[in-house]
């Protein structure tokens, strides 16, 4: 009894010490928590990725098998969920593009997935584990991390071409009094000198018709426009033009030149009325100004899929990296390409990126305006993201954008800004974040002022110099 009582003590240690999921610590997040299911912490790797990216089954951020040790100087949880996706073999394709566009938008397509999760356990990452098979209380945190939805593919934004907006300027315009009567067709320009019969555009506080700008047509032709109406708007600041010939519907082609942008009248009908124009009566005549640049867009595309005849060769490696559009993204794309190409931000950023990144814990990372961007930097110097013959290049500043945009009126939402704006806002946070023991990049972009006065009877001059601290980039 005393042999069998050693030997069964015995085995029970052994079990102990092989237990496969000895030091995995696991809990079930919390609506607070946010499940990080996107990218690694500290690179751009993700489920696409060789290996996919590994969530932790108590702090739930995420990591790659390559940067797994830097995330272990500050967690000692052994247990993950792995994250893949993997593409569904790929449908027969047409010489065409499989879907033309039907809206002005700029937008994320979906992809023909399958998502697949299983659990590892460090050092293993080679030892998937069925979650199925699990202890219950493992397999509630990692059943609940598989349905977190706080992947940002949902929340990405798009910019759409075709939103507009009630304007203020014709929910409140006033009209003048005396209107003239319009017929309801056989329209010119009324400049002098100007008869133009389309591409007109009628004011709709004084019933004045002008000309729109010239415009370039899907056929390569243009649309005769001298640019009247808005010259009418300087001079007599009236506001709201319709253009004639898409009013249908109760709808039109209507501009507000104070807002500079494309609007909806709420009251189309009744100010059309003032000037003798029954709106029901209308047929459309004329493509409107969306439906011009749909066409155009339209042929961008099957023209850029075909490069116009012209067979362009892909660079690939450190420093071609491109920037994958997450949904109206395309300014903070321009604007890092351009900073890439500067010394002292790649200098700041991009060699210094692993003193940069691992020093902080995941949760520093995520937040650090620092860390985000050296993140960006070593992904498009290191090439990582940009190898020739790989099906998926490119990456995704998901992150860098929400910490970039934070507490921001306009950069911290999904819509499409400008990449000048945007530039002087990276600008303000260099100056507040950049490292102090290392080349500050607005630097490179600043420049001296110099005051000459010169007296050219005695040739003396004397000037003054702007220092490069003080002074504004561009």
């Amino acid at each position: 009894m005393a042999d069998t009582t050693t030997t069964a003590s015995s085995m029970e240690v052994d079990e102990v010490q092989t237990d496969p999921l000895a030091g995995v610590e696991s809990r079930v997040p919390q609506p607070s928590d946010r499940v990080h299911k996107d990218e690694c912490t500290y690179c751009f790797d993700n489920a696409y990725s060789e290996g996919g990216i590994l969530i932790s089954l108590n702090s739930f951020f995420a990591v790659c098998p390559t940067h797994i040790e830097w995330f272990r100087n500050f967690e000692e949880n052994t247990g993950f969920v792995r994250f893949r996706k993997v593409r569904n073999p790929p449908r027969q394709e047409s010489d065409e593009p499989s879907t033309k566009i039907q809206k002005l938008s700029i937008n994320v397509a979906p992809e023909d997935t399958i998502d697949k999760y299983t659990v590892v356990v460090y050092p293993n990452l080679e030892n998937d584990i069925a979650i199925e098979t699990l202890p219950p209380h493992i397999c509630e945190s990692a059943s609940a991390i598989i349905a977190s939805s706080m992947s940002t593919a949902s929340l990405d934004a798009t910019w759409d071409g075709e939103q507009r907006q009630v304007s203020e300027n014709a929910k409140n315009l006033v009209q003048n009094p005396s209107p003239i009567q319009l017929p309801h067709y056989g329209w010119k320009c009324a400049e002098p000198g100007c008869d133009l019969k389309e591409n007109l555009w009628l004011n709709l506080t004084d019933g004045a018709i002008r000309c729109g700008r010239m415009q370039v047509t899907n056929a390569g032709d243009t649309l005769p426009g001298k640019g009247h109406a808005r010259e009418y708007y300087s001079k007599t600041g009236y506001p709201i033009a319709v253009k004639l010939g898409t009013i249908a519907n109760n709808d039109a082609d209507i501009y507000d030149y104070k807002m500079d942008d494309a609007c909806i009248d709420p009251k189309l009908a009744q100010h059309l009325a003032h000037f003798g124009i029954d709106i029901d009566t209308l047929e459309k005549t004329e493509k409107s100004t969306l439906e011009m640049e749909l066409d155009l867009n339209q042929k961008w595309e099957w023209s850029r899929c075909c490069e116009d005849g012209v067979s362009l060769e892909s660079v690939y490696g450190p420093g071609f990296t491109g920037i994958i559009n997450i949904g109206s993204s395309c300014y903070i794309n321009s604007v890092l390409q351009i900073l890439s190409l500067t010394k002292d931000f790649v200098q700041t950023y991009g060699e210094k990126a692993e003193d940069i990144l691992r020093g902080l814990s995941p949760a520093e990372v995520n937040d650090s305006f620092n860390a985000q961007m050296a993140k960006v930097v070593a992904a498009m110097q290191s090439g990582r993201y940009s190898v020739e013959g790989r099906e998926r290049n490119g990456f995704e500043p998901k992150q860098f954008r929400k910490v970039v945009g934070q507490g921001h009126s306009e950069f911290s939402t999904g819509r499409q800004q400008d990449a000048e704006e945007y530039m002087r806002h990276l600008f303000s946070k260099f100056d507040q974040y950049a490292p102090a023991d290392s080349p500050n990049p607005v630097d490179a972009f600043r420049f001296k002022f110099e005051n000459r006065l010169q007296d050219n009877t005695k040739a003396v001059t004397s000037g003054a110099w702007t220092e490069p601290s003080d002074a504004e980039p561009f």
